[in-house]
């Protein structure tokens, strides 16, 4: 430059101008190392979750991810990972703007490893102050298998009750139990969609039971289960109640209640769990419970005898052997003893 006076500058000054108007646009995925890679639920994982970025901008300046409501740098969240959840973050390193174009595309990806709740999204902006974002994306890493204990507790006619066991084998209930009421107790953080609610309703967890008599012969079971009829009912809870929530691993302690058992059948059940994230239990819990209220019944028959009722056949076998003393000729008997439900254990001839 040069003034009127004819002076001239000494050093010569060179500036570039830039004109960006295009925002950055940012990509970005999650997936899971298990289930190939999706979600169970739309949002619940069992493994570790890795969230992939790709930001394209030319002259990207400002990167910050959002974690659970706080606002991070990528440098931030790698000193803090540990607390954070996360197990490792890789990124690209930031180019010189000399040496970008406007296809260039930065990379990062974080992998989230601890069972938690996580709401993450990116934001970045270019040197010219144009923004971009990807879309927040809640997802929840659950690692632990869920607990289900049932219980069978059989009521009499007067309101007391005591509880079967049917851990070493079937466990009976006889005349004096007027209905049996079995309770599913379920140890479990991701039980529901909304496990804020106090009562609820579930098709996640299954029962699948059969109803047989002595003879193995299906009984028909009457409103046994949420007013289904059949010997043979898959796949249905009733409602139940939430409990509070353990203090060593932050789940909630649900409160299943089956309805009475109050037909004479033996029951095999097999009960089954699998949580949102796909953790099913242990293994199916199976057992064997039979309600049998009607005592068994027998009758005795004397060969050449004129059968009647039990006493007077009896009293006709007593005077054939004997005579009033003594019998020399042999006579036959025969017994049969009957039980619809559990069947016969023992039948003893005594003379």
């Amino acid at each position: 430059a040069n003034d009127n006076a004819g002076n001239a500058m000494e050093t010569r000054a060179d500036y570039t101008l830039v004109l960006d108007s295009i925002a950055p646009t940012v990509e970005s995925s999650y997936a899971q190392a298990n289930n190939n890679g999706a979600f169970l639920n739309a949002k619940y994982a069992n493994s570790d979750v890795t969230y992939s970025v790709n930001v394209t901008e030319r002259f990207l300046n400002e990167l910050k991810v959002t974690l659970n409501g706080t606002v991070y740098t990528l440098e931030e969240l790698n000193s803090q990972k540990d607390a954070l959840g996360i197990k490792e973050i890789s990124m690209d390193p930031v180019n010189d703007f000399a040496d970008t174009k406007d296809s260039t595309v930065y990379r990062f990806t974080i992998v989230f490893h601890k069972d938690g709740e996580y709401t993450v999204q990116t934001k970045v902006a270019d040197a010219a102050g144009n923004k971009g974002e990807d879309k927040e994306f809640s997802f929840v890493i659950d690692t632990v298998r869920p607990e289900m204990q049932v219980t069978y507790t059989a009521y009499r006619p007067n309101g007391t009750s005591f509880v079967l066991d049917p851990s070493r084998g079937r466990a009976y209930a006889n005349e004096e139990v007027a209905y049996v009421a079995v309770t599913a107790v379920i140890t479990e953080r991701n039980f529901a969609e909304d496990n804020t609610k106090d009562t609820f309703d579930t098709n996640d967890a299954n029962v699948a039971y059969t109803a047989v008599n002595s003879k193995g012969k299906a009984v028909k079971i009457w409103q046994v289960i949420l007013g289904h009829t059949g010997s043979k009912i898959d796949g249905i809870f009733g409602s139940g109640n939430k409990g509070n929530v353990s203090t060593e691993d932050n789940r909630f302690v649900y409160e299943l209640s089956l309805p009475t058992i109050s037909v004479d059948a033996n029951y095999d059940f097999a009960y089954d769990y699998t949580d949102l994230a796909g953790n099913p239990i242990n293994e199916t819990i199976k057992q064997a419970v039979t309600l049998d209220r009607v005592k068994p019944e027998g009758t005795v028959t004397v060969e050449d005898l004129v059968n009647g009722s039990a006493s007077e056949t009896w009293n006709k076998f007593l005077s054939a052997i004997t005579f009033g003393h003594f019998g020399k000729n042999s006579v036959r008997a025969s017994m049969t003893s009957d039980d619809e439900t559990a069947g016969v254990e023992a039948t003893q001839y005594l003379i």
